[in-house]
């Protein structure tokens, strides 16, 4: 890595900091424990760590690997919200369907009643004859109850 990187003139620390990122976490602890540490020491005690437990040699990842998972679950977070917002368009869509349907048959009963030609008070339009009450622009007349 520093044979890499000494023909671009980039800082010791930065080095460091990119060599430890790719340690595993234990690796990364006892490094941190040793304060100051140059990239090259520390790639002399990465290396003791790592001989002495063979086993962490397979938990070494890539930046790639790492980083994968928490993509893979920014993903499944976008798929999630992508279908809970086309099901709050569906409900908006059918409300409005619905709504639109009332108004229509509101306004259709409205115009309807308009037409009459009679403007009935909503006792007389409900109880005809029977209306105890009424209200002064009804235009309800009541036909004369029959002599005997």
């Amino acid at each position: 890595m520093k044979r890499r990187v000494e023909s671009h003139n980039i800082d010791d620390s930065l080095l460091f900091e990119l060599f430890n990122q790719a340690m595993p976490v234990p690796v990364q602890t006892i490094l941190a424990s040793i304060s100051p540490i140059s990239s090259d020491k520390a790639a002399d005690v990465a290396d003791r760590i790592l001989d002495i437990n063979s086993t962490s040699i397979s938990t070494i990842s890539s930046g790639s690997e790492r980083n994968s998972s928490p993509v893979k679950e920014l993903k499944s977070d976008m798929d999630l919200l992508r279908n809970e917002i086309k099901e709050l368009r569906k409900e908006v869509a059918d409300l409005r369907r619905s709504r639109s349907r009332f108004r229509s048959r509101s306004s259709t009963r409205r115009a309807s009643s308009k037409s009459w030609g009679n403007r009935y008070c909503w006792y007389h339009s409900r109880f005809h004859e029977k209306a105890k009450r009424c209200i002064p622009s009804c235009s309800f007349k009541e036909n004369p109850v029959p002599e005997e």
